[in-house]
């Protein structure tokens, strides 16, 4: 319509009655298929778009329902009888504040071996101490020490350190894993819960371990090195077994007291055996 106005305006006068038309006729005809050739090229492009987005948005649902998601599980070994210890237990719990939305799972071990020394420590267990042993003997280290962070069974550095969480963690969950672990409930039966799992890809020459953990504790320190203070622990383990793993199996583990304000949780996680490496993990509320 346009172009037929500035047409006719400017040269009307200089066409004979043939010639208009003739040019009437033309722009009758050719005029609708310009507008569909327009019409054609929008929709064409608005489908190219439509479909952009659709690709984006399957890429986006694939990545989320993959069976095998990147995982992070932080083990903190840890004492309240340990004066180095306390910048170690905040950042993990600044670590679980700040990424409740990531696929991290962490758990607090309290050592035994620093009871000796003017506070035993209400949450330490001997097991615990062994279970840094092997790690230990795994990485090839000259002794056992607190604090002390392992990510994945992996890598192990100073449990203050945060440049060094942030490097594991940012590993952690940018490497697919190998398994996933599936249809966990946990039933009270008595003093203890039973934990039923599912598994799924490799779990050959794997155990898997269940740790009953309290989200929160507060203790106030009479003795030894932190006397005086009051600390925060978070994801304290208070109970912890392993077993082979399987397709499908279930775990029975013992029932703790609760003594903080926070709830409990079940934590469990797929571990190679031999490399003691971590390729998958879950939890459960109670």
């Amino acid at each position: 319509i346009s172009f037929s106005t500035i047409y006719y305006s400017n040269s009307y006068l200089k066409m004979n009655q043939s010639q208009i038309l003739l040019m009437k006729y033309l722009l009758n005809v050719i005029s609708p298929i310009i507008a569909l050739i327009v019409t054609i090229s929008c929709v064409s492009d608005t489908a190219a778009n439509n479909a952009i987005k659709d690709i984006k948005k399957l890429s986006t649902i694939q990545q989320n329902e993959g069976k095998f998601q990147p995982i992070a599980v932080i083990e903190l070994f840890t004492s309240q009888g340990c004066s180095s210890c306390p910048p170690a237990d905040e950042l993990l719990t600044k670590t679980i504040s700040d990424n409740k939305e990531k696929n991290i799972y962490a758990l607090s071990f309290h050592v035994d071996y620093w009871d000796r020394l003017g506070w035993k420590d209400p949450f330490s267990d001997q097991s615990f101490s062994q279970r840094q042993y092997d790690y230990v003997r795994q990485m090839e280290l000259n002794s056992a020490y607190t604090p002390q962070m392992v990510v994945n069974g992996e890598r192990e550095f100073v449990g203050s350190n945060g440049n060094n969480l942030k490097a594991a963690l940012g590993k952690a969950l940018n490497s697919n894993t190998t398994a996933s672990i599936t249809n966990i409930t946990a039933v009270k039966k008595e003093d203890n819960w039973e934990v039923k799992y599912e598994l799924d890809g490799d779990f050959n020459n794997k155990q898997l371990n269940v740790a009953l953990v309290s989200e929160q504790e507060i203790t106030k320190i009479k003795r030894g090195e932190n006397s005086g203070r009051t600390l925060q622990n978070n994801n304290v383990v208070r109970r912890f077994t392993s077993e082979n793993a399987m397709k499908n199996g279930d775990i029975v583990i013992e029932q703790a007291v609760a003594t903080g304000a926070g709830k409990q949780v079940i934590i469990i996680y797929l571990q190679d055996k031999t490399t003691l490496s971590i390729t998958a993990a879950s939890k459960v509320n109670l």
